[in-house]
Formats: C-alpha cells, structure tokens, sequence
C-alpha cells in the first residue's frame, strides 16, 4: 500500500466505556467481524493485559484500533478497559479523547468503499493533536506527527 503523507494506515474507532456498558449490545469476537473483512486479519496482544486487545492489524499492516476516553485517574493510563459491545475487544483509554468525539461531522470516504462515516471536526481535531503531542517525550517521531498533523488541520 502506498502512503501519501497524511494518509493513515489505520482505522480507530472510539466509545464511551459507560455508553457500552449501558447499551448491553453484544456483537460476534472482533475478530470474526474483520476477518469477513480481510481474512489476515489477527488480534495484538495489549502489552499491559495480554489476555485482551485493542488493536488488530492485517498482512498489510492496516491497523484497526478501539479506543475509550480514559475518564478514570492516572492508574488506568495505558491499561486496556474490557468493552461489553466490541464482540470481546477492549479499548485503549485515552486522555482528552472526549473532547476529540464531541460533536462529530459527517463526511464520505472516498477510498474503495464510498461510505458515510462520522468524524471528529477539523477543530477538534487539531487541537487534540496539539494536546495530546505535547503530552508526549518532545523530540519523539508521535510527538512531531501529532504536531505535524495539528498543523496540516488547522489549515483546512
């Protein structure tokens, strides 16, 4: 697969921990549903819970990521949260990423598929990168992609 510079070779898909509780909605094993997908798909083991993932990546490195904003104090940071409606998958819980989901907008991907998918807005968008790459060791290659990326969406 070839990568244009502000292409993602990942997909990363959030929800709020209390909503998936309280929805008890139940979906067949992650893995399952994205094999129907790419049948090279396979599970990657969290590096804190090996027992559970949030990641799942396919022979073309294409990563499938669950995340949840991480609304608990500094000990959960990193420590993968079970998530009653991904079909066994945990999450990844991450700092401010309430803020990056409030308020989504619709848009068209336009690659392969031509579906309507909900977003976070430019905006937010940019503003978390900014947050979230601060947070981060300066110098490190995530902290100047979060920068990079911050910087290329506020200019739209």
């Amino acid at each position: 697969m070839t990568q244009l510079p502000m292409q993602t070779s990942d997909a990363d898909f959030a929800q709020f921990h209390e909503i998936s509780v309280a929805i008890k909605d139940s979906m067949p094993p992650m893995l399952e549903v994205l094999r129907k997908v790419d049948p090279t798909f396979r599970e990657v083991p969290s590096q804190v819970d090996g027992r559970v993932s949030t990641q799942f990546v396919s022979r073309d490195k294409f990563k499938v990521e669950f995340l949840t904003p991480n609304q608990w104090s500094n000990d959960q940071e990193g420590k993968p949260v079970p998530m009653p409606a991904l079909g066994g998958a945990a999450a990844f819980p991450l700092r401010f990423l309430d803020y990056l989901i409030y308020q989504p907008i619709r848009a068209v991907l336009l690659q392969r598929c031509r579906r309507a998918v909900l977003i976070p807005s430019p905006e937010r968008y940019a503003i978390h990168k900014l947050i979230v790459g601060s947070r981060r060791n300066e110098g490190t290659a995530k902290s100047f992609k979060d920068r990079l990326q911050a910087n290329r969406s506020a200019k739209r």
